[in-house]
């Protein structure tokens, strides 16, 4: 299909029919959660120093260093949580196979793909492992 067809059963029995797939995997979102938190690690919870800005010699002629005082703000983390429903339907009659149900913790998301990650790969293995994919 192409993304720009509505998601119907009279498209999907379509796309079936011209590929000849045996099986349909439909998988549904139920949940998911999202948050947000600043510092709280040691990479996140920002920072504060004296950073060098210049040498000289004062009027007694003492070694001087001139310092900057630079403060960097902690950094805010993405976390979520996702819920999906995977299920593996015969095509000749629309038959329930298998189900895969997937609850993932509370993660930091480091991109979208990475998340999308999080839930296709352990479902593929897991469908893999009991026979059903190759």
């Amino acid at each position: 299909m192409t993304w720009n067809e509505p998601l119907t059963r009279k498209n999907i029995e379509r796309v079936v029919a011209s590929l000849h797939a045996d099986a349909v995997l439909a998988t549904r979102l139920v949940s998911a959660s999202a948050g947000e938190r600043q510092g709280g690690t040691w990479d996140t919870i920002g920072d504060s120093q004296y950073k060098a800005a210049d040498y000289g010699f004062d009027a007694y002629g003492m070694p001087v260093t001139y310092v900057d005082f630079q403060t960097a703000p902690p950094l805010t983390t993405l976390s979520s949580s996702i819920h999906v429903v995977t299920k593996l339907y015969e095509t000749s009659n629309a038959t329930l196979l298998y189900t895969v149900d997937t609850e993932t913790k509370t993660q930091d998301i480091d991109s979208t793909q990475a998340t999308l990650m999080m839930i296709t790969a352990p479902t593929a293995d897991r469908l893999r492992r009991d026979g059903l994919i190759h």
